[in-house]
């Protein structure tokens, strides 16, 4: 403006041309704002000083820099992030979008995180410049150019609908039967209620018996699919005959094959599990009864062998989606427990009484443990718990031996982990051994070190035999590494009770209340541990809360 009209005084043009800033908010942002400026301005005489070498900043550019600080701008981003991923994660859960989603959204949240931080530094840069009066009137080139809030916001909401847009692809085609996302159901070459026949698994490892508590246990989580039925164990024993074959003739594929075609199955499964090491590879395969024609392929792997039930839950349930069931049903699906029985009703009850025996509500297990019993009266693990159960619920001495030696007999049918389980259950009750119930439970861990059973019952063995240190550090284990540690939490208390850590015990009590406040066996707990640790008015009212909310 100087240079076109040299009369105007340079303070009268700064405030002239930060009225016409290319951003709002380093023009003047109210009218009273621009009036003091133009009052500053003015001389006495109602003149104009031409010495003021530029005009204050205006609000929003103060603004600007406040916003800008690098602080601020991480803890926004922060909370922002979380606030989207909460979101994400609920549509991921409801809507039942692929998991990838939500990992798209951490990645996208990563690479956003420096974009943003250095946009907040070169925006600050640009309003403290502003500020000086050292500012541009030309667009910065380059980064500077495209580094704006307005731009990085703008990039921001584009890859995110990117992402929903790839989601909503992802899903029409899986339910249009397109590509290789599509499901066998939406593709027709299944329909729902279609039968399918489970092969055994081809056991390619040095461990005999694993071959047949995987077979037993993919069969258990298919079959668990509203969306087809997986011919059950009986009616494959059923077709056998039929076949003129024994029962217990294994069935490999081609057998599936002739199995699937006499009884009208649609399609069968095979699978294989090969070691690598000390990994493991699980694979899985959906073959055409008529030709033997690969319908889908699908591979998992377990680092170690204690990972190979995460895996086959992970193959199985990649199975399922393919076939046609909503993640969100499979997602919603509460995993069984991992044991022997040939009745998916049989197992549901056992896990359902084997949740209640964990959190005290022992009366309620034995309920759900003889009906499971009465489904399969074979069932060794079921009569095993239903021995604890009813040890729990202070029932009869005789029955309760009489449940735990139902289970040792049928324990040779057993996998080698719930064999040794139901020994040192037998060890512990009926032919009363601390050595060989000890080595039992020692044998499980190293099979599978993170074995919930094991861990739970050996530190309460430890602490019997008047080693609380190493049962401590059991159970510390196990809490570790389940989220619902049920009565782990009571056999740490024990241990810590036993080495007279009260301080640790009170902090263990504490979380016990925390997580099931509402729980018999917990308040049950509280009482006893404030007994040991002669806070007898404590213990008192821990025991008449029992009461009144028994």
């Amino acid at each position: 403006m100087t240079k076109l009209r040299p009369a105007v005084p340079a303070v009268l043009s700064a405030v002239l041309m930060r009225c016409l800033e290319k951003r709002p908010a380093d023009r003047w942002q109210t009218a009273g704002e621009l009036l003091a400026q133009l009052e500053t301005a003015a001389t006495p005489s109602g003149g104009l000083s031409p010495t003021a070498p530029t005009a204050a900043i205006s609000s929003g550019t103060e603004e600007a820099i406040r916003r800008s600080h690098p602080a601020r701008v991480a803890l926004l981003f922060a909370a922002a992030s979380i606030g989207v991923l909460g979101v994400v994660y609920l549509l991921v859960r409801q809507l039942g979008l692929p998991d990838w989603v939500l990992t798209g959204a951490v990645l996208l949240l990563l690479i956003g995180l420096p974009i943003i931080l250095v946009t907040g530094h070169f925006e600050r840069r640009r309003a403290l410049a502003r500020a000086s009066g050292r500012v541009a009137t030309t667009p910065a080139p380059g980064l500077h150019g495209w580094l704006t809030w307005r731009k990085a916001i703008r990039g921001g909401v584009l890859a995110f609908a990117a992402l929903g847009l790839a989601a909503m692809v992802y899903t029409a085609m899986r339910v249009l039967g397109i590509g290789p996302v599509g499901t066998l159901v939406a593709s027709g070459r299944l329909s729902e209620r279609d039968r399918l026949v489970v092969a055994d698994f081809d056991n390619r490892t040095a461990d005999s018996s694993l071959g047949q508590s995987i077979t037993e246990a993919f069969r258990i989580d298919l079959a668990q699919t509203p969306v087809v039925r997986i011919l059950s164990t009986a009616e494959v024993g059923d077709a056998l005959a039929r076949m003129q074959r024994d029962a217990a003739t294994p069935v490999t594929p081609a057998l599936a094959r002739e199995i699937a075609t006499r009884e009208g199955a649609k399609a069968v499964v095979v699978g294989d599990i090969s070691a690598l090491g000390k990994s493991y590879v699980l694979s899985a395969r959906v073959l055409s009864p008529a030709d033997g024609s690969e319908l889908v392929a699908l591979r998992e792997t377990a680092a170690d062998d204690a990972g190979i039930v995460a895996a086959l839950d992970r193959l199985s349930g990649k199975l399922r989606e393919r076939i046609g069931e909503s993640l969100k049903s499979i997602r919603a699906g509460q995993p069984l427990d991992q044991v022997t029985t040939g009745s998916l009703e049989a197992l549901r009850l056992y896990s359902e009484g084997a949740k209640l025996s964990e959190h005290g509500r022992d009366r309620q297990a034995v309920e759900r443990l003889e009906q499971a019993i009465a489904l399969d009266s074979g069932f060794a693990m079921a009569w095993r718990k239903l021995a604890v159960a009813l040890d729990n619920s202070r029932a009869s001495q005789d029955r309760v031996v009489a449940a735990t030696t139902r289970a040792w007999q049928h324990r040779d049918r057993l996998p080698e982990i719930e064999r040794q389980l139901t020994a040192a259950y037998y060890h512990g009750v009926v032919e009363v051994d601390a050595a060989k119930e000890e080595a039992a439970y020692r044998r499980v861990l190293t099979i599978r070190p993170d074995n919930y059973v094991a861990l739970n019952n050996l530190s309460l063995l430890l602490s019997k035999l008047g080693r609380p240190v190493e049962a401590e550090s059991l159970i510390v284990l196990l809490i570790r590494a389940n989220p619902d540690p049920g009565n782990g939490m009571l056999q740490l208390m024990l241990a810590q009770v036993m080495q007279q850590h009260d301080a640790e015990v009170r902090r263990t009590l504490d979380s016990m209340m925390s997580r099931g406040p509402d729980l018999p066996l917990y308040r049950w707990g509280r009482g006893l541990a404030l007994t040991a640790m002669r806070d007898y008015d404590g213990a008192e009212r821990a025991f008449l809360d029992i009461g009144r909310k028994a």
